[in-house]
């Protein structure tokens, strides 16, 4: 009968941080711990695509954003992905193969995520609201700024334009008020996020487009006049 050996403890991986947490554009580190490797490979994987991501010290996938490095003093293997995308958002597993199978743990990669929220038709004259909404663990970032056709938007009362925020269960609501709507309030608006550590920038927008009155509008399949109503539409982009 064939002995089979067992994996001692210490060729298992061990992971740092079970949860990683960044925002678009960032840079993500994902570290496991492995103990008396000898000979054997590990390989990064993300769950649900067939190929790994890198294969020792050396990467694999065709992801110039992806390097792995190795720390032999502290026996620590790392996956760095630069300038993450919401796509990035998953789980990732540092793996090891032995004669008894493959070991693997996983670090689940979570993007933060920021959200537009408006009417889709406003009268001209009444109050329109502009939502932004980012997440964040542990905590959300601490501002967003407002922007209308590139030009930053500070309150202003007297003329009817509100910025407020406040932060609900790690996500920091920001909302943009412009009362007594017209035509001139027409244009692209941005709900912006900067990162501290690259140029990239996170950015939605939504835009703000007065119908005038008797214009043709089809909508659902029919065709009908509209009588100055604001339409809303929203988009996510990742400016660099």
């Amino acid at each position: 009968m064939k002995k089979t050996r067992k994996v001692r403890e210490s060729e298992k991986e061990k992971i740092m941080n079970p949860t990683v947490t960044v925002g678009p554009g960032e840079k993500a580190v994902m570290k496991c711990r492995v103990e008396n490797l000898g000979t054997k490979t590990l390989t990064w994987r993300k769950e649900n695509e067939v190929h790994p991501l890198t294969i020792g010290n050396h990467p694999f996938a065709p992801d110039s954003r992806m390097s792995v490095d190795h720390n032999a003093r502290t026996s620590e293997w790392s996956l760095s992905i630069m300038d993450v995308k919401p796509s990035d958002e998953g789980t990732y597993r540092c793996q090891i193969s032995t004669k008894n199978g493959n070991h693997s743990q996983q670090i689940k990669l979570i993007v933060k995520t920021i959200k537009v929220t408006g009417d889709e038709y406003l009268e001209s004259g009444n109050t329109i609201k502009l939502m932004c909404n980012v997440s964040g663990k542990p905590e959300p970032p601490h501002n967003l700024e407002w922007y209308k056709e590139g030009r930053h938007l500070a309150p202003d009362a007297r003329n009817g334009l509100i910025i407020t925020k406040k932060i609900e269960t790690r996500v920091l609501i920001s909302v943009l008020t412009i009362t007594n709507s017209d035509v001139n309030d027409s244009g692209e608006y941005t709900c912006q996020r900067f990162s501290m550590n690259f140029a990239n920038r996170w950015v939605l927008r939504s835009a703000l487009n007065f119908v005038s009155d008797g214009e043709v509008v089809r909508e659902g399949g029919r065709e009908f006049q509209r009588k100055s109503k604001c339409r809303f539409s929203k988009g996510v982009f990742n400016m660099s």
